[in-house]
């Protein structure tokens, strides 16, 4: 699971480098050269895209996400960890119902072209199901007992 975490990661970061790239060489070219590639909102906008949803199933991983503790601090310590497995849970369907809807978003999208590179649509709506099944994914193994080669792992 650390693996897939790391790979998750190093995409997320890989789509945000080549993001500030291309926005860099957009502002460049615009100013200097008076010439903008059509190409350069249409990748970047994508790019964004995926960072963020890449960025989505390492937080769940992380269980980095906003959360309001006043039900959890109320809690006792053992009500605590019942109250945080059943929020993992009712989470992972949410995951699931999400990943289920992005594939047949993915799916429906896929004889449909982009208005300016003409990319099958299929490619950019492809990261929602992708990367909610990560998040689904990440939500088991914080569901299951972590082992001590996981516990550099934050959590609640």
């Amino acid at each position: 699971m650390r693996r897939l975490e790391k790979l998750v990661d190093a995409f997320g970061a890989l789509c945000l480098g080549l993001l500030l790239a291309l926005m860099v060489a957009q502002v460049v070219m615009r100013y200097f050269f008076r010439y903008t590639p059509f190409f350069t909102e249409e990748i970047g906008r994508y790019l964004l895209v995926w960072s963020a949803l890449a960025g989505t199933a390492l937080a769940v991983r992380q269980r980095g996400h906003i959360r309001i503790d006043v039900v959890l601090a109320a809690l006792p310590e053992g009500a605590r960890r019942w109250w945080i497995a059943a929020l993992d849970v009712w989470c992972l369907l949410l995951f699931v119902a999400i990943a289920v809807s992005g594939a047949e978003m993915a799916w429906f999208a896929r004889n449909q072209t982009s208005q300016g590179m003409q990319l099958p649509l299929v490619w950019p709506y492809a990261g929602v199901p992708i990367f909610f099944v990560l998040a689904a994914l990440f939500a088991v193994a914080n569901l299951l007992p972590q082992r001590p080669a996981d516990e550099t792992t934050p959590t609640r």
